[in-house]
């Protein structure tokens, strides 16, 4: 199992590697105090009421993604950009709304896929980081310096780990790989339970990475209390999964509103 200071220990590393590797546009929205608040409103949400809202969320998030492209495509077809917007949301919100089992089964098996790949298979990934280092700082060979250090890059990634070390990335990918099918599978079968489960381990993650951001930057001390004490952390959200669980097993939602039943009429005898 992997402890608070190997996860935050991941974290940061994740963050640099992205933030070397992908050219993120200047944006506001994307301040990293943001996207934690983001992350704790979202997952409170998700922890409570995810299980209500996932569907319609789901069918809304398509509705967006159609218009957008449906707006685009009138845009090079030159004809109103209300036809395309309207055509692209709805055609979109239908696919979204047929296919919701496959879309949850997609995402409750990447949700699965990653908490069992941040649980068993981040600690190989740490323990392969000095190598990988090594590697990419050229060191014993002729293009090792030590008065610049080179950005993290794809190539560096691709070359180090699927030439060098391919074997580690099967046994590394292996297990989350399976656990995601598997999560797959039952979300197809049983949606109403994995949505459930999907959403109240998704916001409740959501809600601790979020949080745990906003300490870490507002209140050093804080975070500095909580990284000495990781068993409390881990206790605090082990017990709010257990209540978003509670919670949502019992209250599934409005129950829908039938017709009285009329009594039937005595037969005249």
């Amino acid at each position: 199992m992997v402890e608070l200071k190997t996860t935050v220990e991941l974290v940061n590393w994740a963050r640099q590697v992205i933030g070397d590797c992908v050219q993120l546009p200047d944006s506001p929205w994307l301040d990293p105090l943001w996207i934690a608040s983001a992350a704790v409103g979202v997952g409170l949400v998700l922890a409570l009421w995810g299980g209500r809202v996932l569907r319609p969320a789901v069918v809304v998030g398509f509705m967006v993604a159609g218009a957008a492209a449906g707006k685009r495509v009138a845009g090079s077809l030159q004809v109103d950009l209300l036809l395309g917007l309207v055509i692209g949301a709805g055609v979109a919100g239908l696919i979204g709304y047929l296919f919701y089992r496959w879309w949850l089964g997609l995402t409750i098996g990447t949700v699965v896929a990653l908490l069992a790949a941040a649980t068993f298979s981040a600690p190989r990934i740490l323990d392969e980081r000095q190598a990988f280092e090594d590697y990419r700082l050229g060191v014993g060979t002729g293009r090792y310096d030590t008065s610049r250090v080179p950005l993290y890059s794809m190539t560096d990634m691709r070359d180090y780990f699927w030439q060098q070390r391919r074997d580690l990335v099967y046994r590394t990918l292996g297990p989350p790989v399976l656990t995601g099918l598997l999560g797959l599978v039952v979300a197809i079968l049983v949606p109403r339970l994995a949505s459930m489960v999907g959403t109240s381990i998704l916001g409740v993650l959501a809600l601790a990475g979020g949080a745990g951001a906003l300490i870490a930057s507002r209140w050093p001390d804080g975070w500095s209390h909580i990284q000495a004490h990781p068993a409390w952390a881990t206790a605090v959200v082990g017990v709010f999964l257990l209540f978003s669980l509670l919670y949502q097993a019992t209250h599934p939602g409005r129950p829908a509103v039938r017709a009285p039943v009329m009594p039937t009429p005595a037969s005249a005898t």
